[in-house]
């Protein structure tokens, strides 16, 4: 029995001490990144919105600043901060009107000089359409959560 073990044990390694074959595989491919070279080469510009954009002209803007709150002075200050940046203040004052939300109203026209001075001025928080009769470009009509920046 001994011996029958010893043959299987044999035949299983392969036999007679031989080493089996060694298996060849196939490397995987490489994949060269090198860049190439084209013998005419091209160049795309693609304009750039925000570099046409021009700012308004903020003389040509007018504006009221109305201070909708018991706090005294927002209006003068806002103004006089408005008329730094170089718009047109036509007055300031107080509304008779309690304001609880700070608000930019503008005219028909003047949706983009609103959003322009709600860019510069985001504690203005909002705007929205004038009531019917406003005169002047943008009222700014402070509220009680106006926060002076």
């Amino acid at each position: 029995m001994l011996g029958v073990v010893a043959v299987i044990a044999i035949a299983a390694t392969g036999g007679g001490g031989k080493k089996p074959a060694a298996q060849t595989t196939t490397p995987p491919p490489t994949v060269s990144t090198r860049p190439t070279v084209s013998s005419s080469p091209s160049t795309t510009v693609t304009p750039s919105a925000t570099a046409t954009a021009t700012a308004p002209n903020l003389a040509s803007i007018t504006v009221d600043v109305l201070n909708g709150t018991l706090r005294p002075g927002l209006a003068k200050a806002l103004a006089d901060k408005l008329k730094a940046d170089g718009y047109t203040v036509k007055m300031f004052g107080n509304q008779a009107a309690h304001q609880t939300q700070t608000t930019i109203y503008y005219t028909a026209a003047s949706k983009a000089a609103a959003e322009a001075l709600l860019s510069a001025h985001p504690e203005l928080k909002r705007f929205a359409p004038a009531p019917a009769g406003q005169k002047v470009t943008l009222t700014v009509v402070i509220g009680d959560d106006y926060k002076a920046a």
